[in-house]
């Protein structure tokens, strides 16, 4: 296990330089050692999980805190970039959730908010698998969501958070580290809930103004399996009156989680946050801007995007990317895209105005320098893609938050 843990660090002190693929590399050897070492215990995990027992030998807690770790950093860094899962999400079912209470050392607030964390992670596995999976039939009735408002539920409710974490939609964004990961995850789970009501209007608004006397209209697309069920532009669609409300009221939800998973981290200051994952956040927000930019200008969900807060958020978001990016980075590029789309949205012209030049210069927080380490471990040339829920284009699935 120590061999495992030393990986788990490397992994994170990757993370921390804004090094995606040296610290996969890390985490994916921690999680192949990992395996073979859990395997003579894995049915008596599967029966503690069975039973909705809590673990109670510090043995088995120690394997179910070490798997369910890098389950949430392999699946935080898989979710930006299209990396060779290690298998381990296959185990996801059978493992207990780390009984929290035979931890010693730790802070309450620490003990309270990995839990939360846990479940944000299974419900987004959970999303990528019953909305955007290519259908199993073997595993027809096996699925936990079918409906789009059910998803929701799943989190709103704040059942799956401790009180002290519990919060309102409405809230501003959180003044401590941990609170803001769990609602930069939970946010993100929102977005990737709702982002596909904002595509079928994006791409019906273009259609209209490419197509609007054309006998071959296209058809607006959904990005639900067949046997989710979540309301549609109907084909005979032809004019914005057509839409049916309900798409546009969902679409609306998934501009507010925009928002929101966009500015978790706005309310620590401009010190750079502790996060586990610092490409996967920043990569994140630059998607999310990405999304809200092409609202912004859409005739249909213009007046859901306020120009005010458009600016605020690119502005703190290109500051956190130019703060995060080392000089080859690709967030570096990441950053220079959002520069020039500002220039395209508000006619900025950094020479001109001196609130935004001044606000987006290199605050006095960088980039922590590498120190000399062993190379990341090889990569094996091919692996199987056991169960990972990537059937949506990489570049989509901007809304995991490596946090």
């Amino acid at each position: 296990m120590k061999n495992v843990y030393a990986n788990i660090f490397a992994g994170l002190y990757h993370g921390q330089l804004g090094r995606p693929m040296e610290s996969f590399a890390f985490i994916h050897k921690a999680s192949h050692k990992l395996q073979v070492i859990m395997r003579p215990s894995l049915d008596k995990m599967r029966r503690i999980k069975r039973n909705s027992e809590f673990i109670q030998e510090t043995k088995y807690n120690q394997l179910a805190l070490t798997f369910w770790t890098c389950l949430q950093l392999e699946s935080d860094l898989i979710a930006e970039m299209q990396l060779p899962p290690s298998g381990l999400l296959s185990y996801e079912d059978d493992m207990p959730h780390p009984n929290m209470s035979l931890l010693e050392g730790f802070d309450q607030r620490i003990l309270d908010s990995y839990p939360g964390q846990l479940y944000l992670r299974t419900h987004l596995n959970s999303i990528h698998r019953m909305f955007y999976a290519p259908e199993d039939p073997a595993k027809t009735g096996k699925d936990k969501f079918r409906n789009v408002g059910v998803v929701s539920d799943a989190v709103s409710g704040m059942h799956w958070v401790a009180p002290s974490f519990a919060f309102r939609e409405d809230d501003p964004p959180a003044d401590d580290i941990l609170a803001a990961r769990l609602r930069a995850k939970y946010w993100g789970a929102q977005v990737i809930t709702y982002r596909p009501f904002i595509r079928q209007i994006l791409q019906f608004s273009h259609s209209i103004k490419n197509h609007a006397s054309s006998p071959n209209f296209p058809s607006v697309s959904s990005e639900f399996r067949q046997d989710v069920t979540a309301p549609v532009i109907h084909p005979k669609a032809r004019k914005i009156g057509d839409i049916d409300p309900q798409v546009v009221e969902l679409a609306k939800k998934g501009i507010k989680a925009l928002i929101e998973s966009t500015r978790a981290f706005h309310g620590l200051g401009d010190k750079r946050p502790i996060i586990t994952n610092i490409f996967g956040t920043a990569h994140a927000q630059w998607g999310n801007l990405l999304v809200l930019s092409a609202a912004f200008r859409d005739p249909v969900l213009h007046s859901y995007v306020d120009e005010e807060l458009l600016r605020t958020l690119f502005h703190k978001t290109i500051q956190f990317l130019r703060q995060s990016a080392t000089a080859t980075s690709a967030l570096r590029t990441d950053m220079h895209i959002l520069e020039g789309l500002q220039r395209d949205l508000f006619s900025y012209d950094p020479r001109t105005n001196s609130s935004f030049s001044s606000g987006t210069s290199a605050p006095g927080y960088h980039t922590p320098r590498p120190v000399a380490m062993a190379a990341p471990p090889q990569m094996p040339h091919s692996m199987s893609d056991q169960g990972h829920p990537r059937s949506m284009p990489h570049h989509l699935q901007m809304t995991s938050h490596g946090q």
